[in-house]
């Protein structure tokens, strides 16, 4: 199941950066999120106001792993916050993306998949080439039983 779970993001991402140029620099940011979950963040911008992230946190101690996947679809609206007295934008961003998460121990592995809302603000500096972002995404489980949840997180990534 894991397995599954790791070519099917791998698919997504690849699918997302099909057709990419490299001609901006600054179209990829990697990081770190604190939060539900804790773990890695990379955000791919398509366009000024369209961007896609995917994050994965994991956990390994006995006697139990668990294993923390979500792609997300972002739009992103400069004209909420105005923040002149800074040179850099601060976006509203919202969207909607997919979740998966597994739990594994010696007896049993439980794998959960469903849908999250993110929304959330995002600064990006102008003079250095580093973001923060806070988030909530509420989120409805759908398999293998219906669920709601609620992941939060502040981040910051590094553009590249």
């Amino acid at each position: 199941m894991l397995k599954k779970i790791v070519f099917s993001i791998i698919l997504i991402v690849s699918a997302c950066g099909y057709g990419i140029t490299g001609d901006n620099p600054k179209d990829w940011a990697l990081g770190v999120v604190i939060g539900e979950p804790t773990g890695i963040s990379l955000k791919y911008w398509h366009s000024e106001n369209v961007g896609f992230a995917l994050s994965t946190a994991w956990t390994v101690s006995e006697p139990m792993t668990k294993l923390y996947l979500h792609f997300d679809y972002l739009k992103h609206n400069y004209k909420i916050f105005d923040v002149k007295e800074f040179t850099g934008k601060l976006p509203l961003y919202y969207g909607v993306g997919f979740i998966a998460n597994t739990e594994s121990t010696a007896v049993r592995q439980t794998s959960k998949f469903g849908l999250r809302i993110p929304i959330g603000v995002e600064y990006i500096f102008k003079e250095i080439p580093f973001d923060f972002f806070a988030e909530i995404c509420p989120g409805f489980i759908l398999s293998p039983s219906t669920e709601i949840t609620l992941g939060t997180g502040l981040g910051i990534r590094f553009f590249f």
